[in-house]
């Protein structure tokens, strides 16, 4: 009699452990010609941070100053916001608010890989890298073959003003030999209620004494 061959399909399953993205992180610090520290993806996600700026400040020697509870600006060893630059990939970004001072509530961590905080400033670092010099890796999708995905979702009630505290991140790449992309999306909203007044002001220029043209209570 002839006997049916019986057919066995073998699934391989290949995993990248959260210690691995440490241990590249570790890695790339003892590596560094200068001091730095870094904070790698994973480990942005293990915390209840809402942006970078809350990510950089567990680091030793940062320092964060937050907006209506929210971290926005960065500086090291209490230097101005504006003497600290930062660059995606090496690359150079000015900051938007006055003085080019860099907000970091406006990067969303779901396309971060890593974030190195130059404290030491080199050479080859910008000019305004008076106190420090932060530089924003971004994911890159052929660090890993194929389809990958990644999500985080968090909420939470912050204390002041009793509002909600939500935030969403999912990120999806792919890559072949010769060709990848990575596709990405994020939201963070904070219900809140501030105590601030905005001033329409004008100078009288008979007296140089302002007026109060419009009073707006937020």
């Amino acid at each position: 009699p002839v006997h049916a061959q019986e057919v066995i399909e073998e699934i391989v399953v290949s995993v990248s452990p959260i210690r691995d993205s440490q241990l590249a992180a570790l890695q790339a610090k003892r590596n560094a010609s200068n001091m730095m520290d870094i904070v790698a993806a994973d480990t942005i996600g293990r915390f209840p941070d809402q942006n970078l700026a809350d990510s950089l400040g567990r680091l030793p020697g940062l320092a964060i100053e937050r907006d209506q509870g929210q971290a926005r600006f960065i500086n090291l060893r209490g230097a101005p916001f504006r003497y600290t630059s930062i660059a995606f990939d090496g690359i150079d970004v000015p900051g938007a608010e006055n003085g080019r001072i860099p907000r970091f509530d406006s990067f969303p961590s779901v396309i971060t890989s890593r974030v190195e905080a130059n404290k030491a400033v080199l050479p080859s670092m910008p000019g305004e890298s008076i106190a420090g010099y932060i530089n924003i890796h971004t994911y890159n999708p052929f660090d890993q073959a194929g389809w990958t995905m990644s999500g985080d979702v968090g909420m939470g009630e912050q204390e002041l003003g009793d509002g909600a505290v939500e935030k969403a991140g999912l990120r999806t790449s792919w890559s072949g030999d010769e060709f990848g992309f990575v596709l990405f999306a994020s939201q963070n909203s904070r219900e809140q209620i501030t105590d601030n007044r905005e001033y329409d002001l004008e100078t009288d220029l008979a007296t140089g004494s302002p007026i109060v043209n419009e009073l707006d209570f937020r």
